[in-house]
Formats: structure tokens, sequence, C-alpha cells
């Protein structure tokens, strides 16, 4: 199966430290890393199944 990089915009990157410091700040070092850890590896799972979900739409994206 062949494995596809998934490419983050600096946008994309600084929504994710953000996510990061809002959790720590708020919840446990565990809950930050278990949180940080399930969103990487979803990434992951974009690399090999690139058809994964549902598309979105004009109207759906932000």
């Amino acid at each position: 199966m062949k494995k596809y990089q998934v490419h983050f915009s600096d946008d994309a990157i600084n929504d994710l430290h953000q996510l990061k410091q809002y959790l720590a700040i708020n919840f446990s070092t565990n809950v930050t890393n278990n949180v940080i850890t399930n969103l990487m590896n979803r990434f992951d799972l974009l690399s090999h199944y690139t058809s994964m979900g549902r598309p979105a739409s004009e109207s759906t994206r932000f």
C-alpha cells in the first residue's frame, strides 16, 4: 500500500500548537498527550487511506 505525505499549512500547525497549549492549561498532561497522539494517529491514517472520511464541500470549509 502506498503511503502519501500529509502536508500541514502554517495555519494548521499554529492551530495544533494553540490546541496543545489550551489542553495543557485546562487539562492534565495525560489528557493533553492523549488528544495530540490521537490526532497525529488520524493524520497518519490519512496518509494511507486518502479517501477516508467524507469530502468537504465549499459550504463546509472555513
